[in-house]
């Protein structure tokens, strides 16, 4: 009886001593390590590529900096994160692009973060909302402000980017990984497509990054910079980061690849025999990668591509199919073109991601191109679009693992 009489006591105690500890209310949730170091989401629909961007907004740490410009978004969980990380002393900046200007979710986000950008936080909107037909667009990007087209027909700019950037996530080691950078083909909508997200640990690439919002945070109240044609890191690095729009030079055409980088990187590799070139594109447009793709494979070198979207509105009894995507997919090509499309002939389930892997020959080490661009001139000449050139062995072996996955899946498009 006084040992059961002690023990009782001593749990009181201990239970006393427990209570008395404060709670740490709204703490960050830690994390795997696996999660910010060199890994790779793939992933059908939009919810895990959600979850992850969520994930990682909940696991920032106290007095840390989250920088975002995003496209589009229509998840309370993200807003309601990003709130919660504000409480807790993370300074959140966040850039929509016009099309959301005045939409609820540009409403939440200013009630908590604010409109002002001399402080630590806030939202701000590239452009105003205007009408295209039945939908809404951007009047221009943060950057680029180019517009294609006549009145009757406008191709506006847009701020087209998916990144984040975070200076501290907590780890279920204990750790905070500082620099860390999420990239991805995804809104954080409920959009079912293929996507991917690749999120990296690395001083430089955080850099290159925090760079490109610092200029997307400054021309968003400017007359934007429609050459901006930005690149940090060089070619023989583990990454480069190429950021848009790019002018054309001199009295080039827009529609002319003279400074297409993916064009020139192609040409540049020259791949052949023994050598590969995967593309995973949403939408294929320009001539000038076209033709790299078509000259690569006369030379021997293994040329896969898939798509999503083909330019053409079903709607209208117009073709309008991309025309180079036309020419990649004809019979004296030399490569068979693949979709995975929103019809049910092509799946049903449209390819959204946004990469390129090259390996020269067999002697030469693969590169992979990602980021938030399809290879449309709207991509290269007119909105804000980022591409990171990585030559990591091991996230280049995942995508390119994920490129002959499609080529199997997908199904054989011809014009």
């Amino acid at each position: 009886m006084i040992v059961a009489a002690l023990s009782i006591g001593l749990l009181n105690v201990a239970a006393v001593a427990a209570s008395s500890e404060p709670e740490v209310a709204n703490a960050p949730v830690a994390i795997s390590p696996d999660l910010v170091n060199e890994n790779v989401l793939f992933a059908f629909d939009h919810p895990p590529i959600v979850a992850r961007a969520k994930a990682l907004i909940d696991a920032s740490t106290p007095g840390s900096k989250i920088d975002l410009p995003l496209y589009y978004f229509n998840q309370q969980t993200i807003i309601d994160s990003l709130k919660l990380a504000k409480e807790r002393g993370v300074d959140i900046r966040v850039l929509l692009d016009g099309h959301m200007r005045g939409q609820w979710q540009h409403t939440a986000l200013r009630a908590f973060l604010g409109a002002d950008k001399s402080q630590p936080s806030y939202v701000a909107v590239c452009g105003n909302r205007v009408a295209d037909g039945d939908s809404f667009v951007a009047s221009r990007g943060c950057i680029g402000t180019r517009q294609f087209g006549g009145d009757n027909d406008p191709s506006y700019a847009l701020n087209h980017n998916k990144f984040i950037t975070l200076s501290g996530v907590l780890l279920t080691n204990g750790t905070v990984a500082t620099n860390v950078t999420y990239i991805s083909s995804a809104n954080l909508d409920t959009y079912d497509a293929y996507q991917s997200a690749l999120t990296v640990t690395d001083p430089k690439v955080h850099l290159y990054y925090s760079f490109y919002f610092a200029d997307l945070e400054f021309h968003q109240s400017s007359t934007g910079d429609d050459a901006y044609n930005r690149r940090w890191g060089a070619a023989a690095d583990p990454y480069q980061l190429f950021a848009f729009p790019f002018h054309e030079t001199g009295a080039d055409s827009p529609y002319d690849g003279t400074n297409d980088p993916i064009a020139n990187i192609l040409r540049t590799e020259a791949c052949t025999a023994g050598g590969s070139i995967k593309v995973a594109n949403y939408r294929i447009q320009r001539a000038a990668v076209v033709t790299q793709l078509i000259a690569a494979a006369k030379r021997g070198c293994v040329v896969q591509a898939v798509f999503g979207q083909s330019g053409d509105n079903p709607e209208t009894p117009d073709d309008e199919t991309f025309a180079a995507l036309k020419d990649l997919a004809a019979p004296d090509s030399g490569i068979i073109v693949r979709q995975c499309g929103s019809a049910a002939a092509y799946g049903g389930i449209p390819m959204h991601e946004k990469f390129l892997t090259i390996r020269k020959d067999a002697s030469t080490a693969p590169q992979l191109l990602v980021g938030s661009a399809n290879l449309t001139y709207k991509g290269l000449r007119q909105s804000d679009e980022n591409v990171l050139r990585v030559r990591d062995a091991d996230i280049i072996a995942k995508y390119t693992a994920r490129a002959d996955d499609f080529y199997r899946l997908c199904k054989v498009w011809t014009p």
